[in-house]
């Protein structure tokens, strides 16, 4: 009688054990950035100018700098197959931030100026309509007060691959990623680069461009991105079998005494 009771305690036990590890949420932990109706953050035009600033030699030879910074906008374009084409200008940008009465540039730049009280080593400047989410305009900045930027993996110092892949993100409409390692890990140091995007980040791009519908303003119940839903009707079914099998137990017991 007891060896059966264990038996069944240990059936429900595992059943119960299934069905917890159903509902936990996956691991992604990418995050994309909302505005305060909830509607995403993204670009809204298959084509976005770049104007590659030349206050760009600041850090180091213009074109190799040039180069790199297209080619971080690549990688996210190319590994998340994103409907978004980007082309890029060498020129001087009209301004840093949005300006509803002028010309608009999206920059990549270097200023100081932008980095007064911070240790930021670079940022992203957005501006977005509130209402649906388009981007307006984009900068990206680089604080030229760095120790030092590093330009590939045989010089030291801090990576500026890493850098810019990480506010590209940003421009895109990804916020910071609790993922570790990720390109969207909010610190970077001398210690590390990350040179390549992580399925996380290439994750939550595609799900931004790709998979992710507009929210609805009146919508209340929307699944946080990054984290999906758990299988609910698969672990209902299993406590139902889990409940079942304890009634079982039971009922047979009372009719053997």
């Amino acid at each position: 009688m007891h060896a059966k009771k264990n038996s069944a305690f240990t059936a429900v036990a595992f059943v119960l054990g299934i069905a917890t590890l159903l509902a936990a949420p996956l691991a992604n932990a990418y995050a994309v950035k909302t505005t305060s109706r909830g509607w995403p953050v993204r670009w809204n035009s298959n084509e976005v100018r770049i104007v590659l600033d030349s206050s760009l030699a600041a850090i180091g030879p213009q074109e190799d700098i040039e180069n790199l910074v297209i080619s971080a906008f690549y990688e996210w374009t190319d590994a998340a197959q994103l409907p978004v084409e980007f082309s890029f200008v060498s020129a001087d940008c009209g301004g840093m931030g949005h300006d509803s009465n002028g010309d608009n540039e999206n920059c990549v730049l270097v200023d100081s100026a932008a980095f007064e009280g911070s240790k930021a080593a670079a940022r992203c400047v957005m501006t977005y309509d509130d209402y649906n989410g388009n981007i307006k305009d984009a900068d990206i900045i680089i604080n030229p007060n760095v120790a030092k930027w590093a330009l590939d993996e045989t010089q030291e110092g801090y990576d500026l691959r890493t850098a810019v892949l990480h506010e590209v993100g940003h421009l895109l409409g990804l916020s910071h990623s609790e993922q570790d390692p990720s390109v969207m890990t909010p610190e970077i140091s001398t210690h590390r680069s990350t040179r390549n995007l992580f399925n996380d980040d290439i994750d939550g791009a595609s799900v931004l461009y790709n998979e992710m519908e507009s929210f609805s303003e009146y919508n209340c119940s929307v699944t946080t991105p990054g984290k999906e839903k758990a299988n609910t009707g698969l672990v209902f079914f299993l406590l139902f079998i889990g409940l079942v099998t304890v009634r079982r137990f039971f009922v047979s017991g009372v009719g053997r005494r």
